[in-house]
């Protein structure tokens, strides 16, 4: 008999380990192995095995790096209110076994004496001393206190009409009913308040338990009225508003998330601004605007040929100025930028973080994310007690090389 000892929560990052420990009454038998059946999104993907351990008897599986490839990320500038996240998680379920035998005969296998409940992984990774005290609970929609997926500083700026999305995990019925939105004056009175209703409150355990809502006010004005209550009417923010709030409740008007607070930045720069977008640790897109100073510079890589000189006839060999003896046959050009912030705060520094070790990593242009890859090496977190004002500069460049005419 297979019995399970211990066990992931039934949400976990899928990034970190998926520890499963297992016994059996037979772990003494000749040749004997755990076997554990791994099943994602409903389907049998590969089977592990292990021996028992040479003290415990036990065996222990973290089918992790299996079930992560089950995972990527979503992100768009097109859902206005909510939208899922169909790509950033997967379900799974392990089946335990065992297999013994002598080896003239051959070993025997046991599959699916003890099977685990339906468990599921989203697109997120915690850093060593958050993952030992990592409770569900705290990133999953249920309270006031529950995380919204991002590590960003409420009360940050952002323009009027730049994109911006939260992240959400939801993995119960009806747990968010809506996004509740506040807008402000700057002395923090109450503007107007609107209901955005959430669609997909009633497919958690589908596609609907990772959620992201439209969090700008260029997004939010342009939610559809048929997802407005209570007679709400666009646009829901206005360019003369201070600041705004998010927060998610349930049907019965209790909050379920945090609050995340907006304040409407209406900075004007000479420069050219970069609004970047990138994946976060908690498995959401972040992003943030780069105001200040930047520089573009091309990268020049030039092959050619050297052809010989004149052309030859059946009588006679003739030359002229215009002909290329060293000629460019192929050019491919690198472009890098270099962007600066404006001063930005310790807690936004410690963030920021993120973007400069993400994987996935957008520059913002006209409305389309366009693929780059940042080149920084290194990054310093800054703390006001060290240096009272400091900013955050970027190099990057675009995931593809631009080309000249070939000949």
């Amino acid at each position: 008999m297979i019995t399970i000892l211990q066990q992931c929560s039934p949400l976990q990052p899928a990034y970190n380990e998926l520890i499963h420990l297992v016994t059996s009454n037979n772990n003494s038998q000749t040749n004997f192995k755990y076997i554990c059946d791994v099943y994602v999104n409903g389907s049998l993907v590969t089977r592990l095995d292990t021996p028992p351990h040479p003290t415990y008897g036990t065996g222990l599986f973290n089918p992790a790096r299996v079930i992560e490839a089950y995972v990527n990320n979503d992100v768009d500038l097109t859902t206005y209110g909510f939208g899922i996240n169909t790509n950033s998680n997967c379900y799974y379920q392990l089946k335990f076994g065992e297999s013994y035998g002598a080896s003239s005969s051959g070993t025997t296998a046991y599959p699916n004496m003890t099977v685990t409940s339906n468990k599921y992984v989203w697109n997120a990774i915690y850093d060593y001393e958050d993952f030992v005290n990592y409770s569900s609970g705290t990133i999953n929609a249920g309270s006031s206190s529950s995380r919204l997926l991002t590590n960003a500083p409420s009360s940050g700026d952002i323009q009027f009409t730049e994109n911006a999305y939260l992240y959400v995990n939801s993995m119960t019925s009806g747990t968010i009913d809506y996004a509740y939105i506040v807008t402000k004056d700057s002395s923090n009175a109450t503007l107007n308040a609107v209901k955005i209703n959430n669609q997909y409150k009633a497919n958690p355990g589908g596609n609907g338990r990772f959620l992201r809502f439209s969090s700008s006010p260029n997004n939010i004005n342009q939610i559809s009225a048929t997802y407005l209550l209570g007679g709400a009417s666009q646009p829901i923010i206005n360019s003369t508003d201070y600041a705004y709030t998010i927060q998610f409740f349930n049907a019965s008007n209790v909050a379920v998330t945090e609050q995340y607070r907006y304040t409407i930045n209406s900075e004007c720069s000479k420069y050219a601004s970069y609004r970047i977008w990138f994946l976060n640790k908690l498995g959401g897109y972040d992003c943030f605007t780069f105001y200040k100073q930047n520089t573009f510079n091309s990268e020049i890589k030039r092959e050619t040929f050297k052809a010989n000189l004149g052309t030859q006839t059946q009588t006679s060999q003739s030359y002229t100025a215009q002909q290329r003896a060293i000629t460019q046959y192929n050019t491919k050009i690198k472009d890098t930028i270099s962007c600066n912030s404006n001063w930005i705060s310790e807690a936004q520094s410690v963030w920021l973080e993120e973007l400069v070790t993400s994987p996935y990593v957008y520059v913002e242009k006209s409305g389309v994310l366009v693929p780059i890859n940042l080149t920084n090496s290194n990054y310093e977190r800054k703390y006001q007690v060290n240096k009272h004002l400091f900013n955050l500069k970027i190099d990057f460049q675009y995931s593809y090389e631009r080309q000249r005419q070939r000949f």
